[in-house]
């Protein structure tokens, strides 16, 4: 945590520029990453989120996960140039805010909702937690350097470990 502290800056900070339906993107199906790195949930909350709270707020947007199973896998050749010395992956979500959620809920306006994008750099197939290299949201919380935002724990617990769970939606309403 102390070497993460030190940096400043976040290698894939470049992304969250891009738009996602170009021809640098691939879009998939989440339930087709599988070489996605499988942790464990005492895992994820010690070195990657760092506390429970992002846990049991991501539980929150699983609901949107399984409605849109979209997601985005990055072109190698947009990010080959950019010191990939290791085989590695970026994938990339959009994630609804609950909170632009709730007040369209409330005004019955036809508004757009907000979508955050989520970008993972992953190491494929290495079931450890130094295997996620970076990730990055564009929330006002996502550009953490220690810990991530919510957006960011939703993806990477769904897919390290919720997903082989047999999971209960808890807040349909929400």
């Amino acid at each position: 945590m102390k070497k993460k502290a030190k940096e400043y800056e976040n290698e894939i900070e470049y992304l969250l520029k891009t738009r996602l339906d170009t021809k640098a993107t691939k879009e998939l199906k989440f339930s087709e990453i599988e070489d996605f790195p499988r942790l464990s949930k005492t895992i994820i909350i010690e070195n990657i989120i760092f506390g429970t709270y992002q846990y049991n707020q991501c539980q929150k947007y699983y609901e949107d996960l399984l409605n849109n199973e979209t997601c985005y896998l990055i072109s190698e050749k947009s990010y080959e140039s950019r010191n990939n010395a290791e085989n590695t992956k970026i994938i990339a979500f959009e994630i609804a805010s609950r909170h632009k959620r709730s007040e369209v809920k409330k005004f019955t306006k036809k508004k757009k909702l907000k979508f955050y994008k989520v970008f993972i750099k992953y190491v494929p197939l290495l079931n450890e937690w130094r295997s996620i290299k970076s990730y990055i949201c564009n929330c006002m919380s996502g550009r953490k350097v220690v810990g991530c935002c919510v957006h960011v724990a939703t993806v990477l617990c769904f897919l390290a470990f919720d997903r082989f769970r047999n999971i209960r939606i808890k807040g349909k309403h929400l």
